[in-house]
């Protein structure tokens, strides 16, 4: 038996750079890697088409009223089995079962930072927890803050890990440089304010004078002698700087999953992280810290003694590998089919 899946793939036509694209295009080439029974139908509004393969097909739809009206349209002629809104936005309409990936709360614990966007936050969660068979989360920590505040809904909330990218699962050994690395959004969740306070003062020490801090995304207004700015990166440079940092680091206030911190790892980068970016399924491989104090003092200062002087730090990458794999992810999401 096999399944006709659809699935919102707008996530391609997005920056680069950021958690929506990187997880669709690893979602898309995990299902065909891995997925040898279900034929899928992706739909995006630009040109895109990665993987594409007799099982894995494309719709371009035009971009104006994408999902509420040209998806749901496709969704009520062709009838699908399934459909997969990895972006947590569902069609009007679908006579297949929907899945909604949700990828987060942040919104309401903070909604000071969303304020242009929160009522269309707030609905769109509205509307995936009442017509989704299924509702994915990224991590064990969003499944208990959706059961939390939708408790009727828990048997529906399923955590799935999603894996390392597919094109950071190689690794070359470099030289380790006098840099800490951020990669994020300009966000005020991400706290790079903050960061780089930190920074300021760790730089004040005599044996960290020579650092550099290096900012991935558009941070221009930070640009200085000690901070270098890369608002725009291609995979393969972005994957040389973890290779290269000293340090990884990140002070963001919440994080649903954090692809940067296992994109990190996966290139044996040592990472020294608030608890509030990390999800408790990274945390034994992270260097977890309380507060500003405890991240200068024995998040940087103690894990950059502790490096190896050439090579960065031990990162378990067998365990890595094995914790965060999309062919264990793809496995679980196909028996999820087979429950609705």
């Amino acid at each position: 038996m096999f399944f006709n899946i659809s699935i919102d793939a707008g996530g391609l036509c997005v920056d680069q750079g950021y958690g929506n694209y990187v997880f669709t295009i690893n979602l898309l080439c995990a299902i065909s890697r891995y997925d040898r029974n279900n034929k899928y139908t992706a739909y995006t509004f630009c040109g895109s088409k990665p993987f594409q393969k007799k099982r894995l097909s494309y719709k371009v739809l035009p971009k104006s009223g994408f999902m509420k009206l040209r998806v749901s349209w496709e969704e009520l002629t062709q009838r699908q089995d399934v459909f997969l809104g990895l972006n947590q936005a569902l069609p009007f309409f679908s006579r297949g079962k929907m899945f909604a990936f949700s990828h987060g709360l942040s919104f309401l614990r903070y909604p000071g930072f969303y304020k242009k966007d929160f009522e269309r936050l707030k609905i769109q969660l509205h509307v995936y927890l009442s017509k989704s068979g299924k509702i994915i989360t990224t991590s064990e920590k969003v499944k208990d803050e959706l059961i939390n505040f939708a408790p009727a809904s828990k048997n529906r909330i399923v955590a799935l890990l999603p894996g390392i990218p597919y094109d950071f699962e190689t690794y070359s050994e470099r030289k380790r440089k006098k840099y800490l690395l951020f990669v994020g959004m300009n966000h005020r969740i991400k706290n790079v304010n903050k960061l780089v306070k930190c920074f300021q003062k760790l730089i004040r020490k005599n044996e960290y004078a020579n650092f550099k801090l290096y900012l991935v995304g558009p941070f221009n207004r930070f640009q200085s002698e000690t901070i270098l700015v890369f608002p725009t990166i291609t995979r393969q440079k972005l994957k040389v700087l973890y290779q290269e940092a000293a340090l990884y680091v990140c002070m963001s206030h919440y994080e649903s999953f954090n692809f940067p911190i296992l994109e990190a790892l996966s290139q044996r980068c040592p990472v020294v992280a608030l608890k509030s970016a990390v999800i408790s399924e990274m945390k034994k491989f992270v260097h977890v810290v309380n507060n500003e104090q405890e991240f200068i003092e024995f998040g940087i200062t103690k894990t950059v003694n502790q490096v190896r002087v050439d090579y960065g730090g031990e990162v378990d990458v067998d365990e890595l590998k094995k914790t965060f794999s999309w062919k264990s992810y793809i496995t679980k999401l196909m028996k999820l089919y087979h429950e609705l």
